[in-house]
């Protein structure tokens, strides 16, 4: 008895789900934590979208003091990459004694 390919197929949540996608539409259905913000400007760290990277980092950082330095890291690195100015951000300057 042969099986259909179609039974055989599995779902790869990892690759078959745009998480972006679904953590945009939560946030615009006015659910958005700082939970989802991080994973969203991380997501977009990581796909090299440095403008919306920047957009979710600076919305996590409106709701939560920047504390993460890894986080904070990533938020400089997209700065950078937008050829934005950096040494007089608001949220960096918050740490910036902390975190060079």
């Amino acid at each position: 008895m042969a099986q259909s390919n179609d039974a055989k197929k599995t779902v790869n949540v990892n690759t078959d789900i745009d998480i972006i996608k679904v953590y945009e539409q939560v946030v615009d259905e006015g659910y958005g934590t700082p939970f989802i913000y991080k994973k969203l400007a991380n997501a977009h760290y990581f796909k090299s979208n440095y403008e919306a990277a920047k957009l979710w980092f600076e919305k996590l950082f409106s709701m939560e003091k920047p504390t993460d330095a890894t986080l904070m890291y990533r938020y400089k690195q997209s700065l950078k990459a937008l050829s934005l100015d950096f040494t007089s951000n608001k949220y960096l300057s918050v740490v910036a004694p902390k975190y060079p």
